[in-house]
């Protein structure tokens, strides 16, 4: 299985062989490695619990040690209540709508690429800075956590069982919402979500044309400002390709909206 991973150096293959600093296997290739290990071995391993440095044969032994091991199915499902859904979709549509309509002007260009979607449900991926703020992330727009680096397994866990349940996902791949200013480098795992998923990536842009008060906390803002959303067109991305590449031409439909 290692063998067949690309990025591998074929002669570096050995038992003691590490798989950072010997293999080359960045998370991305350690997340790839174990999706492949519990398809076909039916071992899971988290790579929270994978040191990088780790060789094949401790691999190897993990897979002993994990075969026929239950694996852990929570889904951080309790923001998926009926109830839950209800007040924060119920709390979206006044309180916040009332305020984004005082707050700013808005205009949305390139809906249609949404048209497909229409109907459905959308799940927000955030990170919050506390169990509060996360906590209301929950119940208003659908959050769970993911981890910004290191670890990805139990993150892709949790927003594939969203996908499997018609969810969209709105992913921040700079890894924040920026607000202004020019793009950030974008966190590989979005084109390992896009791979990975084989869903559909609707590459959205927000626009302030002008701040509000709100937001700026500054003396001679006006308080109502204007701002611009633009959606483009669905990028597909097949089984093969690399994540890192994916990742780049979803950023450069980004920036060209």
């Amino acid at each position: 299985m290692v063998a067949r991973l690309e990025m591998v150096d074929q002669a570096a293959i050995r038992p003691e062989a590490r798989l950072s600093s010997d293999l080359g296997l960045d998370s991305l290739g350690r997340v790839e490695l174990l999706r492949m290990i519990e398809e076909e071995l039916g071992a899971y391993i988290d790579d929270a619990d994978l040191d990088p440095e780790a060789t094949l044969r401790e691999v190897q032994d993990r897979i002993d040690e994990t075969a026929g091991a239950k694996r852990e199915e929570g889904i951080f499902g309790w923001s998926l209540n009926p109830l839950v859904r209800a007040i924060g979709i119920g709390l979206q549509q006044t309180l916040g709508q009332l305020i984004l309509t005082i707050f700013y002007r808005r205009r949305t260009v390139g809906l249609e690429n949404l048209e497909a979607w229409r109907g459905r449900s959308r799940s927000r991926r955030t990170t919050t800075g506390s169990r509060w703020r996360g906590f209301l992330a929950a119940v208003l727009a659908n959050a769970f956590p993911m981890n910004r680096e290191g670890a990805a397994r139990r993150s892709l866990d949790l927003l594939g069982a969203r996908l499997d349940r018609g969810y969209s996902i709105l992913v921040y791949p700079e890894g924040v919402l920026t607000i202004d200013g020019p793009l950030q480098p974008f966190k590989t795992g979005t084109g390992l979500v896009a791979v990975l998923g084989g869903i559909p990536v609707v590459p959205m842009r927000l626009k302030v044309r002008r701040h509000s008060r709100l937001d700026m906390k500054v003396p001679g803002v006006p308080w109502r400002g204007d701002l611009e959303i633009v959606f483009g067109k669905p990028l597909r991305f097949g089984p093969d390709v690399d994540p890192v590449e994916a990742t780049e031409r979803v950023r450069a439909a980004v920036e060209a909206l």
